[in-house]
């Protein structure tokens, strides 16, 4: 009982965080640039991610053991990284993400970062595939949108653009959080 209140407690929390990175994104798309406040909201919702990301492992390790777990772990270092960029953004009063990695020992941190969030929710998508404990549509669409976030940077589109992947993202972070609040997911024994 205690872990299926601990799933739902994750779930809830990785629905709070991609609520609140929606807010960030749109805030970021209308102001034109970044302000303290939507980096530290974003900070936020980064710092809280991770815990939604290993309730989604919690119920489908049974099926999908190392895949899913390296994509949770990876995937939630990826966010702890990001929080780290937007304190980082918020003290040095960059007003644009481009300006991050011009910053000593910026490009490294957005480097990694990146790198991390592609590899961490890749696998973390092949695993939802793989176990299906949740619908298989969200995997493939985990996964897409990581592609296409990976891609869309090398041709220069606007960073509107990539503020709606980033939304996207998100929605897909509230329905796996809602799968794990409402128990809308498979459990498989060992």
């Amino acid at each position: 009982m205690k872990a299926v209140t601990e799933i739902r407690l994750s779930g809830f929390v990785l629905v709070l965080a991609a609520v609140i990175w929606i807010i960030t994104e749109i805030m970021e798309i209308i102001n034109g640039v970044f302000t303290p406040l939507q980096l530290g909201l974003t900070s936020i919702s980064f710092m809280l991610i991770p815990y939604g990301l290993l309730g989604i492992h919690a119920v489908q390790s049974s099926r999908c053991r190392f895949l899913s777990f390296l994509g949770a772990v990876i995937g939630g270092l990826a966010f702890i990284v990001w929080s780290g960029v937007c304190i980082a953004e918020i003290v040095i009063e960059a007003q644009d993400e481009t300006l991050f990695p011009t910053f000593t020992g910026g490009k490294i941190y957005y480097t990694t970062a990146s790198l991390l969030t592609i590899l961490g929710l890749l696998l973390l998508g092949i695993s939802i595939i793989r176990a299906r404990v949740f619908t298989v549509w969200i995997g493939y669409m985990l996964v897409i949108v990581l592609v296409l976030s990976a891609v869309l940077p090398l041709l220069g589109l606007s960073s509107v653009v990539l503020n709606g992947m980033a939304i996207v993202l998100s929605a897909i972070f509230i329905i796996l959080g809602w799968s794990l609040m409402a128990g809308r997911y498979t459990m498989h024994e060992k």
